[in-house]
């Protein structure tokens, strides 16, 4: 995977990146690592066209992210963010038909297959007639998690897929995502989990306060450079 990010800067009422540029290539699963409101999250949504800099270049595996080829490049990617986000009034099943048949254009058949398939990868066999308010906050991510492998993504981006889940669910969906990455896809994601960081991620982005203060192989956990990531390292491991 290549990422390519040269001076970008995104406001809100403030700055909240600062004129962040860093090139990556040849790493499958890179992590954004941060304490909360460092601009980690939304870096994120920037490399994933959801929202724009006011100042900057973005490029993913050759593609220039940009309002023109928004559509295009986003099809190359799946998103599973702190919520499930799936569809309250339909069932794990449809949340994934709905999709396949809107927007790729398979027949039903074709749909239900391809859901049935996910979902019985994702041990939701079960599950998949019922809608998300009936099943566990795990269940209900590891759907959102199918839904976003139903197109065939190349990418895959998650924003704290564990952030609203118990111990023993988050340990559920950390294995699944596992799971996913043996299958060869490849990754950018922001989590507060750091166990799961060392144990998934090839390279590691360390943002505070709106800037890249480290970077590097997951190995950069363990002995940190830069004085900001001893003390976030301290911190976390006290926490």
């Amino acid at each position: 995977m290549k990422i390519s990010l040269k001076n970008i800067t995104k406001y809100y009422d403030k700055k909240v990146l600062d004129d962040i540029s860093i090139e990556i290539d040849g790493y499958s699963s890179v992590a954004i690592i941060g304490l909360s409101g460092c601009g980690k999250s939304t870096l994120l949504r920037l490399i994933s066209g959801i929202e724009y800099p006011l100042e900057g270049e973005i490029k993913i595996n050759d593609w220039e992210v940009t309002k023109e080829n928004e559509k295009e490049y986003q099809s190359h990617l799946g998103f599973v963010f702190q919520k499930h986000n799936l569809f309250p009034h339909l069932t794990l099943k449809e949340n994934i038909t709905i999709i396949l048949e809107k927007i790729k254009g398979q027949s039903k058949d074709e749909a239900n297959e391809r859901s049935e398939e996910l979902l019985e990868m994702l041990h939701l066999c079960d599950e998949m007639d019922k809608k998300p308010a009936n099943v566990s906050g795990g269940q209900a991510q590891r759907a959102s998690i199918a839904r976003a492998l139903s197109t065939k993504p190349s990418l895959l981006i998650l924003d704290e897929p564990t952030a609203s889940l118990d111990p023993i669910l988050t340990h559920e969906v950390l294995m699944e995502i596992k799971h996913l990455k043996s299958l060869g896809k490849d990754f950018i994601f922001v989590t507060h989990e750091l166990a799961f960081v060392r144990n998934f991620a090839d390279y590691v982005v360390f943002i505070d306060e709106g800037k890249i203060e480290e970077h590097g192989e997951v190995s950069i956990l363990d002995n940190p450079s830069t004085d900001r990531l001893k003390a976030f390292m301290k911190n976390v491991s006290y926490e």
